[in-house]
């Protein structure tokens, strides 16, 4: 904390928590407890589309979730993409970026 005061910064109380071991850490979103991942919720949303684009196919999806972007597998795509910069070694988010760029390559055929 000193280095903090002589480089003249001040610590805001409001802003500080003490994260225990046995709970959740997360600093900006990512979660950091034993390896750095992105949090549950976000894991279980991309799982979730991938599922249902897989059992229902993608237009059948899009129409059931409402969602009218063209780009939406690109955006999906930037979330696991974001989620494998995150962690390089999730072996989950890496099948489903296959998905995607499979279902992508598919569509430009």
């Amino acid at each position: 904390m000193r280095i903090v005061y002589n480089e003249g910064f001040s610590i805001n109380p409001e802003k500080t928590r003490v994260a225990r071991s046995n709970a959740r850490q997360e600093v900006t979103g990512i979660v950091v407890n034993s390896h750095m991942q992105i949090s549950k919720e976000k894991r279980k949303q991309i799982r979730q589309q991938i599922y249902y684009i897989r059992k229902y196919g993608l237009e059948s999806h899009l129409e059931r979730i409402e969602e009218n972007r063209a780009n939406y597998l690109n955006h999906l795509l930037g979330q696991i993409n974001f989620a494998l910069f995150v962690n390089p070694k999730d072996e989950e988010m890496k099948e489903y970026f296959d998905t995607v760029k499979t279902i992508m390559k598919n569509q430009n055929e």
